[in-house]
């Protein structure tokens, strides 16, 4: 299957690097088995810290060391501490107190006597990095298992092909469109849906309606009232019982839930629908000059709760040959390809889907906004 290729910013990158396919060791520990301490790497100029547990084995018991990601950190501290002490452990590493913080954080973990699951990875270099601290009913899903399930079935259909994704230390997007465009003026619209994904419990499995824009990038994502989208929970059994390192996760039933959602995500009535409101959107437009092109933009980035700067990026972006709704949502997805998080980009396309799949009363009142 075909597969475009680009890297710069946030930008579609290829599923080689999008996709973790690292040795996942996940494990159940209550924290008064953990220990904190600083890194022999860690000096004045870097905090880097590790970890030590101690877990049981067929053969007995074993301790294994670990590096925390930052968010890991500042979910341990909030756990066992709540946001007072996580504030408390950041100034005492920003001021270089490592002594004092080790002795803090550890006197705290020896009286969290709670069990937790510990998601890490294995580099290449041996070392574990735990990347989440996340309930012992958390279930697996994991991004590399969804990809060989959709890419078992979308390998099938000639008429889609992988358009890439992107990753942030949070969640997984990849994204398929259609092979052939629907070519709207100097624009090529291409048709289909992302799956998105996070392995530390920063969301949901879910598929989502998407479309391309062939001509610059650009890309909206649909998840309405009236746009169904799919969403699985990572919610499943207790593993306190399981104390110790997991066995590979194995989801019953995922490959024909996620068969089933593939298939009514492309199937035609649904395309269809979503060719319909798409080229629908071309015909609410706008009245406006220069100045009020500038206007209209900084009132609905402001709506929104955009940044600044996005919100400038999207008004040097704006083509004012383009005043209606397509036009407006293409401004503020041009805009998002040029942050460095491909999380933003995502915020940003489904708002250029809602912009795009209101009515024209609800469009014409976004537009009022500027007034």
């Amino acid at each position: 299957m075909e597969t475009l290729i680009e890297s710069k910013q946030s930008k579609h990158e290829q599923i080689s690097s999008v996709i973790d396919k690292g040795q996942r060791v996940d494990i159940i520990a209550s924290l008064d088995n953990v220990r904190f301490g600083r890194s022999p790497k860690c000096n004045d100029e870097s905090s880097k810290f590790l970890f030590d547990v101690t877990v049981p084995l067929n053969d007995g018991r074993h301790r294994m060391r670990f590096e925390g990601t930052p968010l890991f950190l500042d979910n341990m501290y909030r756990e066992i501490g709540g946001s007072g002490f996580a504030k408390y452990a950041t100034y005492l590493t920003d001021t270089r107190q490592i002594g004092l913080l080790e002795k803090n954080v550890n006197e705290q973990l020896s009286r969290k006597a709670k069990h937790f699951m510990l998601r890490g990875l294995i580099g290449r270099d041996g070392n574990t990095t735990m990347r989440a601290l996340l309930s012992t009913k958390y279930k697996r899903i994991n991004d590399d298992t969804i990809h060989d399930l959709v890419s078992k079935i979308m390998d099938k259909n000639t008429h889609f092909k992988c358009l890439g994704g992107g990753s942030s230390a949070r969640r997984t997007y990849v994204r398929y469109v259609t092979v052939e465009p629907i070519v709207m003026g100097n624009r090529k619209l291409y048709f289909g849906f992302q799956w998105t994904n996070s392995e530390i419990g920063e969301g949901y499995f879910e598929l989502e309606l998407f479309v391309c824009d062939g001509y610059c990038d650009n890309g909206m994502v649909f998840n309405s009232e009236d746009i169904e989208s799919i969403r699985m929970k990572h919610s499943g059994k207790n593993y306190v019982g399981d104390t110790g390192i997991l066995r590979k996760e194995h989801v019953y039933g995922l490959d024909y839930k996620i068969a089933r959602s593939v298939e009514w995500m492309i199937s035609d009535a649904n395309i269809q629908r979503l060719e319909n409101m798409v080229i629908g959107s071309f015909e609410k437009t706008f009245e406006s000059d220069v100045e009020k092109d500038q206007l209209i933009i900084e009132a609905v980035g402001k709506h929104y709760k955009l940044s600044e700067d996005l919100i400038t990026q999207a008004v040097e972006d704006f083509d004012r040959r383009e005043r209606h709704a397509y036009g407006l949502q293409a401004a503020f997805t041009s805009a998002a390809q040029k942050q460095p998080c491909f999380d933003l980009r995502d915020q940003v396309d489904r708002i250029g889907g809602e912009i795009v799949s209101k009515t024209k009363d609800e469009f014409d009142k976004l537009i009022a906004l500027a007034a």
